[in-house]
């Protein structure tokens, strides 16, 4: 019984010879034909070993046709939102208007410098574009841009995740910072990724307060230390990228 509804099932070949499927292989191409064919007899063995009787050769060519349509077929519609939430991730999310889409055309029908700085002459970062008027809107420090929502609380819950082991790690204020130098204790070396780059981190404890430094402040203070210092000032100027440190020892 089993083997009677198997062969029942055309092969592959007189499948692609049908008229209705050939003229499909011409317009479409004979891979994507032979690729649809494959996985419906694949689909209709399932079927008979699952003890359903096998479908009739029309029904099989019109099931490898559906496949095809919707392989090469556009189906994005335009809908209405009538759910009440104007950024609607299952409807696209925010609408582009018709004045942002006429300005912005030459850039998307062609090659654009997103990820190239156009003053050095060499690779930039695609979040220049924005972080400056985000920056300037928020008062922030800096910002990262980035494709939605869960990506965004991924990016918060894996940065105080890693703070967690020595509770809230506070970087260096602006302006001038003074430590004892004998009440600086280095904790722990680490690498942390950066605008897409690795980079060493130190974490200090200092009067029990944690501080993450990076490289050149922590070569500063032990430079210091190493000259006898007792006392040492970080001095922080500018923000966001454009940061700079200079360590003095007192």
């Amino acid at each position: 019984m089993l083997q009677d509804e198997l062969r029942k099932i055309p092969s592959v070949d007189k499948l692609l010879h049908d008229p209705v499927l050939a003229k499909l292989a011409s317009e479409t191409g004979s891979e994507l034909v032979t690729y649809s064919i494959r996985l419906v007899l694949e689909t209709e063995r399932e079927k008979v070993f699952n003890g359903s009787p096998a479908n009739g050769l029309n029904e099989i060519i019109r099931e490898v046709k559906r496949h095809i349509h919707r392989v090469t077929g556009f189906d994005f519609k335009s809908v209405i939102n009538a759910t009440g939430i104007i950024l609607h991730t299952n409807l696209g999310r925010a609408p582009l208007g018709k004045e942002l889409l006429k300005e912005i055309e030459p850039v998307l029908t062609g090659y654009s410098n997103l990820e190239f700085d156009l003053h050095t002459g060499k690779r930039g970062d695609r979040n220049d574009h924005i972080s400056h008027l985000l920056k300037f809107i928020t008062g922030a420090e800096d910002a990262l841009v980035v494709n939605n929502n869960a990506a965004a609380l991924l990016l918060i819950l894996k940065d105080f995740a890693e703070k967690a082991e020595l509770g809230s790690t506070t970087a260096l204020p602006e302006g001038e910072t003074v430590w004892d130098t004998s009440a600086i204790q280095v904790v722990k070396e680490e690498e942390i990724e950066f605008d897409g780059q690795k980079r060493r981190r130190f974490v200090l404890n200092v009067n029990g307060q944690v501080f993450g430094i990076g490289v050149k402040v922590m070569r500063g203070i032990q430079k210091a230390v190493k000259t006898g210092a007792t006392k040492v000032k970080i001095v922080r100027q500018g923000k966001g990228k454009e940061t700079s440190y200079i360590v003095l020892p007192q």
